[in-house]
């Protein structure tokens, strides 16, 4: 029986999106606490969206490919992190 590595684990991927989304939603939460009163509540949910599409597109390829899977995860979870951050 082959060994499978351990970042091509489905179960992980996902709860390490999943985790990470809660964290980069949490920071950006946080960066527009002061200016959720003056409309500034879209910019709170884009790292939800991103980690919607990165675990759709995880799921997807699943179905395709069976190596390299993580690499969609570990570019959600960057554009996830640069998007919190962008409009500190």
């Amino acid at each position: 029986m082959k060994k499978e590595h351990f970042l091509n684990d489905p179960v992980k991927n996902i709860m390490a999106v999943i985790l990470l989304t809660v964290i980069a939603y949490l920071l950006t939460l946080s960066f527009f606490f002061n200016n959720i009163i003056a409309g500034g509540l879209q910019f709170v949910f884009y790292p939800c969206y991103v980690a919607l599409i990165t675990v759709s597109l995880y799921l997807v390829s699943l179905l395709y490919f069976k190596k390299y899977n993580w690499v969609i995860s570990l570019t959600g979870i960057t554009v996830m992190f640069y998007m919190a951050f962008l409009y500190n």
